[in-house]
Parts: structure tokens; C-alpha cells; sequence
């Protein structure tokens, strides 16, 4: 009985070690064929507008790729600090994995958090 107690946890310790976490996945940022968006942008903007729900994509542009990496804008429309909705349009510029690193204000005013 003591055996087997002792061997459990060598077993759990080694069956970890298969279970490391793999590099990140090299992803296609690309234009959704039905409406256009981005759905790296979609996600980026959710997590950091002020008001989240109001956003109205009015635009979005086609996907670049740079070199390893991707540049998209959209335009939008959302509500501000003062209730009133702002339209703004962001460049955005996505790495390999699909994380954004860059995004500049091209037009409009930038309501996020």
C-alpha cells in the first residue's frame, strides 16, 4: 500500500511534463467573407471600450499583411463618457499569433479603457 502511494505521485509529476504548454499558433488574420470584420479586432475592442455593447462597426477595411504581420481599420461608431456616440477609425497591427501590439487613431477620438 505504501508502494503504490509513493508511485502515484511520480507518475502524476512525469505525466505533467508531457503536458507543457505548446508555442503559440501561427494564425491567418483575415476579413470575415460575410461582413468584414476581424475577429482579433472584434475581441481587442469588446475588452477595452468603454461601452462595449454600443459599438456599430461602419467599416472595415481589408487585411494587409507586412512582412510576418497584419494592419487592418475599422471604422466605428460608439457611445462616449458623455453619452453622446463617436465615430472613430483605428489602424491596427496584428502579429503572427494574432495578438495586436499596435493601434494608432486615424480619425475621430479614441473612447477606450
Amino acid at each position: 500500500m505504501l508502494i503504490a502511494v509513493a508511485l502515484v505521485p511520480v507518475y502524476w509529476l512525469a505525466s505533467n511534463d508531457l503536458d507543457a504548454p505548446e508555442p503559440p499558433a501561427l494564425v491567418a488574420v483575415h476579413n470575415n467573407q460575410n461582413d468584414g470584420s476581424v475577429w482579433e479586432v472584434q475581441k481587442w475592442l469588446i475588452g477595452h471600450a468603454l461601452f462595449p455593447e454600443s459599438i456599430r462597426y461602419m467599416k472595415w477595411y481589408p487585411v494587409h499583411k507586412l512582412g510576418d504581420n497584419y494592419a487592418v481599420q475599422v471604422k466605428y461608431n460608439a457611445m462616449n463618457e458623455s453619452g453622446g456616440r463617436t465615430t472613430t477609425t483605428i489602424l491596427f497591427q496584428i502579429n503572427e499569433t494574432g495578438e495586436i501590439y499596435s493601434h494608432t487613431v486615424i480619425s475621430g477620438t479614441q473612447w477606450l479603457r
